[in-house]
């Protein structure tokens, strides 16, 4: 199953994932009208995009448990006694024991563009319009970090993850 049972993966019991995204799309714009020639014009656009992406993944095994129905009913059992004998607890979940990953994700795009127009009418009934366009700048940085921290390697008795942080600086691990 994997750990996709609804009534365990609405729980804390498989960990939890956090996940935090923010965009940010900026543009600062002008025109111009070119003095002393009709209908030319230049207009301009600076546009500064950020993406940031943080991601706490916490997972850890659990156990799913299936009723042997066939083995409790041989026994004598009516359904009213109690059937814990009977329960098998099968491994599942996403980790095979607990971990910890961090993911951050930082992009910014800057892009400058230019453009020349010139819209003219002739005697009232014809139009000539064309432009000139240039991108003059376009460059994206990106910034991506992705990191199994230790906890993947070792195991502790206890599930929370700050405690195990906790354990690991005492410790003299980080």
């Amino acid at each position: 199953e994997r750990g996709d049972q609804p009534l365990v993966i609405s729980s804390f019991e498989p960990g939890y994932d956090d996940d935090r995204r923010y965009r940010s799309n900026n543009t600062l714009s002008a025109n111009l009208k070119i003095p002393g020639v009709e209908g030319l014009t230049l207009s301009s656009y600076y546009a500064y995009d950020i993406y940031f992406k943080q991601r706490k993944l916490f997972e850890r095994p659990f156990n799913l448990y299936h009723l042997d129905v066939g083995g409790y009913l041989a026994a004598g059992n009516t359904g009213s006694e109690d059937g814990s004998a009977f329960l098998t607890g099968i491994p599942s979940g996403q980790a095979p024991e607990p971990r910890l990953r961090d993911f951050f994700d930082n992009t910014i795009t800057n892009t400058f563009n230019l453009k020349l127009n010139y819209d003219k009418t002739l005697n009232g009934v014809h139009n000539i319009s064309t432009f000139i366009p240039t991108k003059i700048l376009n460059i994206q940085v990106r910034e991506l970090k992705h990191s199994e921290d230790i906890l993947f390697q070792i195991s502790y008795p206890t599930y929370s993850p700050e405690e195990m942080l906790k354990k690991i600086t005492v410790d003299g691990l980080i």
